[in-house]
């Protein structure tokens, strides 16, 4: 990934300085899958639920979260670069489940947040007068943060989450690989659609308690569409 970012670097100092080119303002919506490794671990918690004798277990799952960005890019004839601030967050759906032994029940939420900044780097190619595709690479930090709550853990007791609160965070940095195509709806607005995968390092975060601890990541997919604010110049 590196040779590659360092690549479309190389490309966007050597462009010519006399091409038409385009500030993009842009403002996207999607969803993006397991951001913060919450697939890992919330199959760490349903299997430590499920190992408790006798108990009956309502699983956590995983679902998509809902992902808000704002971008500024500079587009000219055959280079993009692009940089902004993503917001993603699981509180519109709680990943919860629920653990029921000896007469107790421990109801078990996990709650998810990350910003993200990236930088990127790369190639356009014109599909026709009004239309164009994009693919590029780069570089990104993520913070991410995740609290995991138990109604009764005196009760079912947990032996990773011993509290009835939890509370991690941590930075992530990383690469990613973007597509995107894009279309002009008038002189100065354009739809834009894009794929976006992650590859974060993924490490171990110890709680704000210094009780717990999990392994968090930044290895993801997302998928999103907006509308970008355009300005044509010439440098």
């Amino acid at each position: 990934m590196k040779y590659i970012t360092i690549t479309f670097m190389i490309l966007l100092l050597c462009a010519d300085l006399h091409a038409a080119g385009i500030f993009n303002l842009g403002l996207m919506a999607g969803a993006a899958n397991d951001a913060g490794d919450v697939e890992y671990i919330t199959g760490n918690i349903n299997s430590e639920m499920r190992s408790i004798p006798g108990a009956g277990v309502t699983e956590l799952d995983a679902s998509y979260a809902p992902v808000f960005s704002v971008n500024l890019a500079y587009i000219n004839d055959t280079l993009l670069v692009k940089t902004g601030l993503e917001y993603s967050t699981n509180s519109f759906y709680y990943s919860s489940g629920s653990v029921k032994s000896g007469g107790a029940v421990n109801n078990v939420k996990l709650n998810y947040s990350r910003f993200t900044f990236p930088i990127t780097f790369g190639l356009v190619i014109p599909y026709s007068e009004r239309n164009r595709l994009y693919f590029a690479g780069g570089i990104n930090i993520s913070q991410i943060f995740m609290v995991v709550k138990q109604s009764n853990p005196a009760g079912v007791n947990l032996p990773s989450y011993p509290e009835s609160s939890h509370t991690f965070s941590t930075y992530i940095t990383g690469t990613h690989l973007k597509f995107g195509a894009e279309t002009l709806l008038d002189r100065n607005y354009s739809f834009a659609v894009e794929f976006t995968k992650y590859y974060g390092n993924t490490k171990k975060v110890q709680s704000e308690d210094e009780n717990s601890e999990v392994m968090m990541g930044m290895n993801a997919f997302e998928i999103t569409a907006g509308i970008n604010y355009s300005i044509d110049f010439k440098i």
